[in-house]
Parts: structure tokens; sequence; C-alpha cells
């Protein structure tokens, strides 16, 4: 029988289990190993999520002391062993820039130095230099709020340069945050946009863009990717028309979408992208051509915008005359979800319409709901969530969830109920006529809903009193009152609140 060379042995390891291993080796043995393979040298050089979880597993070993020895050398202590290395100090740290202190994080040290360039003694109160490579640069970068990154652009013509221009960039720090709590934004009539902090409960508002006050009031929006598409009523023809526009609420850029013939007030929209150019959004429209179309024409028409190409093209999907598909909608991950019903199969489902093959699908069953009371959202980047409340009596809540949208087979499953009775449990949709509650499902088994209610202050006075809840399956957490006014002021708005995500994804010019 042959035997295997007595120095090696060949053993089939699946890569996971190989990259588990290579987590728990010491660093100075790793090191040596990226000459393995070219997969290992990519693992250990290039793959900041194994760094990561390599250091997460060493964090608790025995450390190393380390020691500038005056301008000499470095020294390093092996506190287990008691060995001594040494070895000399880089040449940045030379005078005229010898290190007075460091801070350590993560195996990186924070070095100030004094600046003899500059006189005796002190170093610059208002500049460190730290010396980071550029790929580590970007990942902090990417884990930065987006607020804060936005100052940070004036650092250097790099960081600009990457925070400005980079559209992968913008597409990676998006996809940090987009697990993260998002923020409520709500149009509060004609007067304010009101955003709003669900961690904090800290409410903002700023006047609502000139783009935006009568004869082109904001009617409903859809959101994908910090981008809102506005659908406007327009009141300069007359009613039954509508404008559309995209905007991006944290840059403060709006831009108009022309029409290939006429918008109308009961057409559907959505808000997307192909997998394969993500930075190449588009808009679908579908509804009935009234200005084109003879009386009584049933048949739909569906067209695309693509924001690349400032085009409208016409597109074959479609789907059978007895379905109904309700308007609000939701987009995730590029692709557009709705609630519909299928007459002949007396079937509510999840309809999705896919950007990379301009077809309509199939998801799943829906969840069966209580009348009008049910909202459509996102969850989790990549999922839906499902909320319906009884509207009467016991006010009780379902909140559904599915698997990953990028399975093969995705369904709904319970994911909690609130069931505490209606003492305990306000109205998040007080009739069918009030707007619809905006609604974000949380990771810890908890709704927050800013909405809408009725109100009786006095004898023959209602008043609309817009509220924001966290509510857990023990009923409400916290309640915030953040407007009043008159139940019959007008508001043309459809929905109450929309769940946004702050980005630097651009307007289109």
């Amino acid at each position: 029988m042959a035997q295997a060379p007595a120095n090696r042995v060949r053993v089939w390891l699946p890569f996971e289990l190989v990259e588990e291993i290579l987590c728990r080796t010491p660093v100075e043995s790793l090191f040596r190993f990226k000459e393995t393979c070219k997969q290992w040298n990519a693992l250990i050089s290039n793959d900041i999520k194994f760094k990561q979880k390599h250091l997460d597993h060493h964090i608790r070993t025995p450390e190393r002391f380390l020691r500038i020895d005056d301008d000499r050398a470095v020294q390093i202590m092996d506190p287990v062993t008691g060995i001594l290395k040494e070895r000399p100090i880089p040449n940045d740290f030379l005078d005229p820039r010898p290190i007075s202190w460091m801070v350590h994080c993560d195996g990186l040290m924070l070095c100030i130095c004094e600046d003899w360039e500059r006189g005796g003694g002190y170093a610059p109160a208002n500049r460190v230099r730290v010396w980071l490579p550029f790929e580590l640069v970007e990942e902090i970068l990417c884990r930065t709020p987006v607020e804060s990154l936005f100052r940070f652009k004036e650092t250097c013509k790099q960081w600009n340069a990457l925070i400005s221009n980079d559209i992968k960039f913008k597409q990676k720090h998006l996809d940090h945050h987009i697990r993260t709590p998002e923020r409520f934004l709500r149009i509060d009539d004609d007067r304010a946009v009101q955003i709003m902090d669900p961690v904090t409960g800290i409410l903002k508002e700023r006047p609502i863009p000139n783009d935006f006050l009568d004869p082109r009031p904001i009617s409903w929006m859809v959101h994908c990717d910090g981008l809102m598409l506005c659908i406007c009523e327009d009141w300069e023809r007359g009613g039954g028309y509508v404008r559309l526009a995209v905007w991006n609420p944290f840059l403060r850029r709006i831009r108009w979408i022309e029409p290939s013939v006429d918008y109308w007030i009961d057409d559907y929209f959505g808000v997307g992208y192909d997998d394969a150019s993500r930075d190449n959004y588009k808009i679908l429209r579908f509804g009935y051509n009234r200005s084109s179309s003879p009386p009584g024409d049933t048949i739909r028409v569906f067209e695309i915008y693509e924001f690349m190409s400032d085009s409208w093209r016409g597109i074959n999907a479609g789907f059978a005359a007895d379905l109904y598909v309700e308007w609000e909608c939701v987009s995730v991950k590029g692709k557009m979800y709705w609630v519909a019903y299928e007459e002949t199969d007396e079937r509510y489902f999840i309809l999705c319409f896919d950007f990379s093959e301009d077809i309509f699908k199939d998801v799943c069953d829906c969840p069966e709901f209580w009348g009008y009371s049910n909202r459509l959202e996102c969850f989790n980047g990549d999922r839906l969530s499902f909320l319906t409340q009884d509207g009467e009596e016991s006010r009780d809540i379902e909140v559904w969830m599915t698997n990953k949208l990028s399975d093969e087979i995705v369904s709904f499953a319970n994911y909690f109920n609130v069931t505490t009775g209606p003492d305990l449990i306000p109205r998040l949709q007080f009739h069918d006529f009030h707007t619809r509650p905006g609604v974000a499902i949380g990771k810890h088994r908890n709704i927050m809903a800013w909405c809408e209610a009725t109100v009786e202050e006095e004898e023959d006075k209602r008043l609309s009193v817009f509220t924001f809840y966290e509510i857990d399956e023990t009923g409400v957490v916290r309640e915030i009152e953040t407007r009043r006014r008159g139940s019959d002021d007008y508001s043309g708005l459809s929905i109450c609140s929309y769940v946004y995500v702050r980005s630097l994804i651009p307007v289109p010019e």
C-alpha cells in the first residue's frame, strides 16, 4: 500500500473550517501562511472582515508590551515567556518628530509626536499625524454616520473625492447603515418637513422645499436608498394629473421627471435598480394612458424611466386583468413589492417587480389581515415585514416576517403579537379616510409608528393629533405627540410618515 510522505499529509477541509482555524492561529504564524496559496494570501492580506474576526479571537489572549527606547529602538516584551525583542525605530519617528505618547486601538497606535520643525516642546494643538493605509481609512469612513462624513470632505482632496464622487463608496456606506435605525420623515401639510430619530425621540423641522408647495403638493412617496420618489398633485392642470420628482432629503436635492405622455392620479409607481448596474436607478409606471386611449379602455400601459438615459421606454411586462394591486408599495434591494389580490382564486399575495428582468413575479401568499389596516415594509434591508391590526374591539396587532427575499422559497412567519387589550394599544389607523401610518419593525420585537388620530377637544371641535409610538409585546413603551391641527384642515397626503435611510446617493442631474 502506498504511504503518504513522512513529512506531508493531505487533508481536505472546507474553506469555512480553514478560516476558523486561521482565525485561532497566532498572528506571527499567520503572516507566514500567506505564501501557502493564493486563496490564503487573499484572505490574510485583503479580507478586512477576516482580520477583524482574527482580532476578536485574540483580543483576550496575553498581550505584548511595547516600549520606545528613546530614539534608538522599539522594544517588545512577551509577558508570558519574558522574551524581549528589539527592532529599529521607524524613520518617521526620528527627530524632528519623536513620539511623545500613544493610544492603542485594535493593534493600531495613535502616535502623538513632538513637532521640533516648528519649535521646541509641543505637539500641534489642532493636528495629529496618524499613518493608516487608505483601505483602512475607507473602512472607517464607511462606518461613520452620514452627518459626520459630510463634514470630513474638507479633510483632504483624497477624502473629498472619495465622499463626493465615488459612487461605489456611497453604495458601500449605505449598505453599512441600511440596517441601523432609520429616520421617519413626515410632510406636515405644506408647512414643514419633520424628521424623527426613533432612537432618541428627537424631532427636527425645516421648511418644506419650494418645489413641493402649491400647486404641486406631495401626495405620496416611495423610498429607495435614501431617494424619495415623490408623486405630486398637479393643480396647475386641474384634478387628476400628477407630476414626479426624485428627492434626497439629506442632500436637499430635487429633480423633476418629465412624462412620456401624462401621469395620472390612479397610476402606480415604483423605484429600484438593475442588479448589474446599481447606480442606474429606474422608475416603473403602470396605468392607463387616458389622453391617448379610447374611453373605457382597460389595457394597462407599462413603462420604465432610466436615470442614465433620461428617457422612458415601454415594456411588455403585465399581469392578469383580474389582478388588483394596492397602491402602497415598498422597495427592497432594488425590487418593488405590493400587496395584490387575485379575484379568480380569491387570494392575497405579494407581487414583485424585478428591474433586472423587467417582469412581475408572485413572491408568496400574504398573511390574513383585518380590513384596511395593514402595512407592508422593509425589514433589516433584505426581508419584508407585514403588520395588521384589529381596528375595532381588541386592537390586537400581528407582525409577520419573511425569510430573506433572495432565498429560493419565500414565505411569511409570525414574528410576534401584541394582545394586551385596547387600553394599552393605540389604534394606529383611526379610520380608513385618515392618512395611513408610517411603520418600522425593530429587531427587538418592537414597533415604531408615526400616525394620525382624531380627538374631541371641545363640543363640535375635532382635532387631528399626530403621535409617534414605540410599542412592544407589553403595549406602548413611548409616546411623543408631534402636532395638532383642525381635523377639517385640508391635507392631500395619503400616508402619515415614511421610513427612510439618510444617504449620499446623488439625485441625477
